[in-house]
C-alpha cells in the first residue's frame, strides 16, 4: 500500500497513524512517499513502535514514484480531513489510477471521489468517522488479492476514461472557448 504526496495537516492522517499501529502484525506493507509537517511524527511513530511494515521514503522524483508504484504497490491510499474533499480532488488519485492502483480512500462517503471510484469499481472507502474501519477494509484486501488485482485494472480504465491527457486537454480547450467566446 502506498501513500504519496503531502504528509500534512489536511490529509486526515491521524486515523492512518492509528491504523498503522493496529495492523503492525499483518501481512501488509505501507510505503509513504513525500514530505510535510507530519513526516517527523510519522517517522517517530514508526521508530518508537518498531513498525517494520512501514517505510517512509521522503520525496522522490515523479518518474521514480511511478516506477515504485508499478513495481511495489497495488493500492493507493487517499485520506483527507472532513470537509476538504468539497474543495479538493487529490492529484495523487490520478497518479494511482494511471499506474493501475486501486484507491483506498478515507473520506466523506458522500464525496464526489467516493462516487467516482464506486462507479468504476476502482477502489474502496473507509468512513473516517468510524473508528477502525480503515483497518478492517485493509484486512479484507489482504485476504482478497483477486479483488485487488481486478480493482487495479478498473482503476486504469477509470484513468483512461476520465483523466487521460488527451481528455484533459479537450476539456481545457472547451472551457477556454466557453469563457472567451472563441467557439462562436
Amino acid at each position: 500500500m502506498a501513500y504519496t504526496g503531502n504528509i500534512g495537516r489536511f490529509q486526515g492522517l491521524d486515523g492512518v497513524f492509528d491504523t498503522l499501529l493496529e495492523l503492525r502484525n499483518e501481512d501488509v506493507e505501507f510505503h509513504f512517499i513525500g514530505d510535510g509537517p507530519l513526516r517527523v511524527r510519522l517517522e517517530e511513530l514508526v521508530t518508537n513502535n518498531a513498525l517494520t511494515n512501514v517505510t517512509v521514503h521522503g520525496q522522490l522524483h515523479p518518474q521514480k514514484v511511478a516506477e515504485f508504484l508499478r513495481q511495489r504497490a497495488d493500492v493507493g491510499l487517499v485520506t483527507l480531513n472532513k470537509g476538504v474533499e468539497r474543495a479538493a480532488y487529490p492529484s495523487k488519485c490520478m497518479t494511482y489510477l494511471r499506474n493501475q492502483l486501486g484507491l483506498l480512500t478515507a473520506v466523506d462517503p458522500k464525496s464526489a471521489l467516493v462516487h467516482d471510484i464506486t462507479a468504476y469499481n476502482a477502489g474502496w472507502n473507509a468512513d473516517p468517522d468510524v473508528k477502525g474501519e480503515l483497518a478492517e477494509v485493509i484486512k479484507t484486501l489482504i485476504d482478497d488479492r483477486a479483488a485487488v488485482t481486478k480493482t487495479g485494472e478498473n482503476a486504469r480504465k477509470m484513468y483512461e476514461s476520465e483523466f487521460a491527457p488527451s481528455l484533459a486537454l479537450a476539456r481545457w480547450v472547451k472551457l477556454f472557448d466557453d469563457v472567451t467566446g472563441a467557439d462562436k
